[in-house]
């Protein structure tokens, strides 16, 4: 191995079945996890879009939802398929795998500048045929040649080299590995070399998906089991059923989680419209027989490497299943082994994959395996948040549940107000013939600086008023611009915004939508989209600003007093610092309600403010942000205890008496800015848009007069945007 790939930093890779997870060590000796999205986590799924060319990550499971017949949510179960027909297209398996591979190159490609040495873990059963499969995929991604390393392999020198478990040479571990999609069991030795396989059997039939089924067919043999709609959940043949479907799965998901921590939990049933409980002794009792032949594997394997109990250090649980809680009861029972959990199971592999010194000897051929309990074959859907609400939706939009639903993005809705107003100053600095273009920097001191408009004050406008005679607020111009756009309906309504102002002024405008922050990033910073109108400075969008910054153009905030919080409604009077949530845990039937799991915001309060207020007895119960605002406004109604994350500026705080929780160490961070980003050059190529972008401000009255009429006095988005910029001519936004 050469200096120069030394130098690069070495990169691990897990392709999981339902994600694949990425360890990077650096030249230095540090070790992180690369990002996708945001998330340590890339999904494994591939999509064919309009173009013919596979999409991988969090973007193939936005679109895979609503055409699910160009979608493959788990390549790794169909590595001996030799083809996957994707839409009206038969790809070779090569293929699919190799869009995966080749999203994990180019995110690590940017991160570390040239790739290093690779190492991608397989299941340690996998013969010639399945692993020629990866290697080729490899290179065709971009990877060239790579060094293959059992999963067993990783997950054990993770143990020994990353958690400092103590393996003496000559002893021996069994992993555990219960991944997303299958399961493996491996007893190994440790040799003066690394790990040496004595033992391995699994199946690749048996993973959490499976486990996410048989909860899902319990649930339909217990709750209205006599309702038809159920057949519509568990073989759904439309669109909109298979979007059910999607949605279901992922409540069963996170209830499987969350009992993995808790005792009980809810769940919403869609289609059904119904509520459930569910406890962990009915996931135990569902559960049981499929972790039974786990066991049983378990046991096969460590009579097979001739392992006694004496000679055994370690029996070690890898994989995002194996954090169920009876896994561990079952294995210590039946094998007399105590299991060493971690954490994150999932993350282990990865990581453990890193050290070149880990030598193993190739496998030997597995034993057979004891049969799976029978089960009904239904392909899992993919996850993703909910549809936005079709065009004219009035009914929904205008009720107090539909604005908690449609909720998480009154940021975006300011946006869209703010560009609104920037382009009027435009304006006046053209003059009358419309010729030259506003000088940079005229600007006051912006939202709370002494040239900022008070909320109940009066916005006058220093740009003549729009109208039919006068032309657009904007400087006219020419060209394509697209707007990033992440589909929360108030996000929606400020890309309208700027969608008409834009073609007012003669350009062509098309709106992308992604489904996480951090998609937005990278597409901005290769160029794929012109502009973002959300970026929250400097904490909250950090991670991104670190690795994409010197790809983009800032071009200003244009709003001051933008905040992380926690909140709880007002009559909630036993705390009023996150310092008093812990005393009252029980008082929030122990959660804390947050949104997606990758935003900056529950970083800030998992990673931050739990660890330092010494939060221990609630959770951070994540999950689209729409279902946190249903669930804040369901809460109120009833006048329930209720403690959630959120931002300022939000709609909610209108809509709803709240009071944010004090941070005295400011582990949420000080006040930020919210700022306009567009790719790198953009300044350069449209002056006068990028001083407009500059000029913009809004003030919090504006921003929810705008929330307002868009959602509560109009039918739908259009239309209501129309109406608010009649109202309040764009140019009265620009400083």
């Amino acid at each position: 191995m050469s200096n120069h790939y030394l130098r690069n930093g070495a990169i691990s890779v897990d392709f999981g079945t339902s994600h694949t997870v990425v360890a990077i060590r650096r030249a230095d000796g540090r070790i992180h996890q690369q990002l996708f999205d945001g998330s340590p986590q890339l999904p494994s799924a591939v999509f064919l879009n309009d173009d013919g060319v596979p999409v991988a990550g969090t973007d193939a499971v936005h679109s895979g939802r609503r055409r699910p017949e160009r979608f493959e949510p788990n390549p790794k179960r169909r590595i001996d398929d030799g083809e996957i027909l994707l839409g009206d297209r038969e790809m070779p398996v090569t293929d699919v795998v190799a869009a995966v591979l080749g999203r994990v190159a180019r995110e690590c490609e940017q991160t570390l500048g040239e790739l290093g040495p690779v190492t991608i873990t397989v299941p340690a059963v996998w013969g010639p045929t399945r692993r020629h499969v990866v290697t080729d995929a490899a290179a065709a991604a971009g990877f060239g040649e790579v060094t293959l390393v059992p999963e067993p392999v990783a997950a054990a020198s993770y143990f020994v080299e990353s958690l400092g478990n103590e393996v003496p040479v000559g002893s021996g571990v069994v992993v555990y590995d219960l991944g997303g999609g299958t399961f493996d069991a491996t007893a190994l030795r440790r040799t003066a070399s690394g790990f040496e396989v004595l033992a391995v059997d699994g199946a690749g039939d048996l993973g959490g998906l499976d486990f996410d089924q048989a909860l899902a067919e319990h649930l339909a043999a217990s709750v209205r089991p006599d309702d038809e709609r159920w057949s519509r959940l568990i073989s759904p043949d439309s669109p909109a059923d298979l979007r059910h479907r999607a949605a279901f799965l992922e409540e069963v998901r996170q209830a499987k989680e969350r009992l993995s921590r808790n005792t009980a939990t809810d769940l919403t049933i869609p289609l059904l419209d119904v509520d459930a409980h569910l406890t962990r002794r009915e996931l135990e009792s569902v559960a049981a027989p499929l972790l039974e032949r786990t066991v049983r594997i378990t046991r096969g394997v460590v009579r097979e490497s001739g392992l006694s109990a004496d000679e055994i250090a370690g029996l070690f649980l890898v994989g995002a299943a194996s954090r169920m809680p009876l896994a561990a009861t079952l294995l210590h029972r039946e094998i007399g082994i105590r299991p060493a959990a971690i954490e994150q199971p999932e993350l282990a592999v990865s990581e453990g994959g890193l050290p070149t010194e880990a030598a193993a000897s190739s496998p030997p051929e597995p034993a057979p395996s004891p049969a799976l309990p029978p089960r009904t074959a239904t392909t899992p859907m993919p996850t993703a948040p909910l549809p936005p609400p079709p065009a004219g939706a009035s009914g929904w939009m205008k009720s107090k549940r539909g604005l908690a639903t449609i909720g998480a993005g009154s940021l975006a809705l300011l946006l869209v107000v703010a560009l609104l107003v920037s382009i009027p100053l435009l304006w006046e600095a053209e003059g009358d013939d419309g010729g030259g273009a506003m000088e940079a920097g005229q600007r006051d001191d912006g939202p709370g600086g002494e040239g900022s408009r008070s909320a109940g004050e009066e916005v006058r406008s220093t740009m003549p008023e729009v109208s039919e005679e006068t032309g657009p607020a904007l400087p006219e111009g020419e060209g394509h611009l697209t707007i990033g756009l992440v589909p929360w309906e108030e996000a929606m309504i400020v890309t309208e915004i700027w969608r008409q102002e834009l073609e007012a002024a003669g350009y062509t405008v098309d709106v992308e939508e992604f489904e996480q922050v951090g998609s937005v990033f990278e597409s901005l910073a290769e160029g794929e989209i012109d502009l973002y109108l959300d970026g929250w400075l400097p904490n909250t969008h950090e991670t991104f600003m670190d690795k994409y910054g010197n790809q983009l153009d800032d071009l200003g905030d244009w709003y001051g007093n933008a905040r992380l919080t926690v909140a709880v409604p007002a009559y909630v009077d036993q705390v009023d610092s996150l310092e008093d949530l812990n005393d009252h845990a029980d008082l929030f039937d122990g959660r804390i309600v947050g949104i997606d799991d990758t935003s900056g915001l529950t970083t800030a309060v998992r990673d931050h403010a739990m660890p330092t207020y010494g939060i221990e007895d609630l959770v951070l119960d994540t999950g689209p942000a729409a279902d946190m605002l249903e669930e804040l406004g369901s809460a109120i109604e009833d006048k329930e205890p209720i403690v959630v994350t959120l931002w300022q500026p939000h709609w909610a705080y209108d809509e709803y008496d709240l009071k944010n929780l004090e941070d005295p160490e400011l582990t949420l961070g000080e006040t930020e800015t919210i700022n306009a980003l567009a790719h790198g050059g953009f300044s350069g190529d449209y002056p006068d848009l990028a001083d407009s972008l500059g000029a913009f401000e809004m003030s919090e009255a504006e921003m929810a007069d705008a929330w307002n009429t868009a959602f509560h006095e109009h039918e739908d988005v259009e239309a209501g945007v129309t109406a608010w910029l009649e109202d309040n001519p764009f140019g009265g936004l620009l400083a």
